[in-house]
């Protein structure tokens, strides 16, 4: 690949790749924009831009308080992060329709506004059953009715369109991105796509979406570079969050590289084009589509359909590895991880590996032997 589109490209994911600070949230309030911050990918950032506030994804490790039933902050607990939640005006927390409903706070109290949206027991993508969508609707409604009353401001027709459509545009190109590394040439890594989709949210939304085009574009005009021959890895587990780089340096030392997913938080939300109808006439009941049926959460959906979706990813991206990141231990991800281990290997003989180590790492040097061990095996040379 020529160096210039080399560095370029590296420009381009230096501008994109900053996550949220707590410096680019100051200055949103001081501008006098909202900031609401949200952990699960089941919270539509279309609702907070339509009523022009600022949507910041957080780590579970940046708040004090669970705000994603999966996101597992017992592994995080020890987590080196600061704390965003003083610098927030509201947080969603997202809770499972068969947990007791949360105390939600009202403006004015210290700490954020928390906003509760409740998501159904379960869903099922062929729509056998009317209730899951009807009660995700409704969730939805709730949601943009508290987040009218913490902005001050009713979010018109237009203000809806705009941000759906600017957040499909995003949506479009991380999902171009992610399929990078079907070839095993790309200057873009399964890593560098995952940042950009942790990060963008800042006061120019428009500016992201640009970036991510011009990131695209560069890419269909580079030519190949050389082959990367390591293992090649496909990921699964609850949200990720920074801490967990630890665990990725680690792997791409002893061998392994990532290049799929199926996490809520990553490239697995953007997989199925799911058609969507009614936009234009119904926008709410649009986004409850999209979102319901798009994030392939382990706490809804059948185990079938997971499984042979992660099975057509391994087949159309090579994988030879199945690891799963597990921090903390969350007890339905490893019941879960159990049953694909055993399927992944007689299905399509990959071996995998479960990483419940708590995040930041104890003791990273006796992970680096257990994955070397694990990629010595996935490559032959054990």
């Amino acid at each position: 690949m020529p160096t210039a589109t080399a560095d370029t490209i590296t420009g381009l994911l230096g501008r994109l790749e900053l996550p949220a600070q707590a410096e680019a949230i100051a200055r949103a309030r001081q501008a006098g924009i909202k900031a609401v911050g949200y952990c699960c990918p089941y919270v539509p950032v279309e609702l907070i831009l339509a009523h022009h506030m600022l949507p910041v994804r957080l780590d579970p490790a940046d708040v004090a308080a669970a705000c994603c039933p999966c996101a597992c902050p017992a592994g995080a607990e020890t987590a080196n992060t600061p704390d965003l939640s003083g610098m927030l005006d509201g947080l969603v927390i997202t809770s499972n329709g068969d947990e007791p409903r949360q105390a939600e706070e009202p403006p004015g109290v210290a700490g954020p506004a928390l906003i509760t949206l409740r998501l159904p027991g379960s869903q099922d993508r062929y729509r056998t059953s009317p209730g899951p969508e009807r009660d995700f609707r409704a969730g939805l409604k709730s949601l943009e009715r508290r987040l009218g009353r913490l902005s001050g401001k009713r979010a018109t027709y237009i203000d809806f369109m705009r941000s759906i459509l600017l957040e499909k545009s995003v949506r479009q190109s991380l999902r171009a991105l992610y399929q990078a590394p079907l070839f095993e040439n790309t200057p873009l890594a399964w890593r560098q796509a995952e940042r950009l989709s942790r990060a963008g949210v800042g006061l120019d939304r428009q500016a992201f979406a640009a970036g991510l085009q011009g990131l695209e574009a560069e890419l269909s005009s580079s030519e190949p570079g050389p082959a990367d021959s390591r293992s090649r890895l496909m990921l699964y587990g609850p949200p990720l969050y920074t801490a967990a780089e630890a665990v990725l340096d680690l792997l791409e030392r002893a061998g392994g590289v990532a290049v799929t997913d199926y996490i809520c938080t990553a490239s697995a939300r953007l997989r199925k084009r799911v058609p969507v109808w009614g936009t234009l006439e119904r926008p709410l009941e649009s986004l409850a589509e999209l979102y319901l049926f798009n994030a392939p959460c382990p706490f809804m959906g059948g185990y079938g359909a997971r499984l042979e979706r992660m099975i057509a990813l391994a087949r159309w991206y090579r994988v030879h590895g199945l690891v799963c990141l597990n921090p903390g231990s969350n007890p339905v991800i490893r019941a879960d991880f159990e049953r694909l281990s055993e399927d992944f290997y007689s299905r399509l003989f990959i071996p995998s590996l479960n990483i419940e180590d708590r995040l930041p790492l104890a003791d990273p040097q006796g992970l680096g032997e257990r994955l070397g061990g694990f990629i010595d095996i996935i490559g032959g040379r054990v």
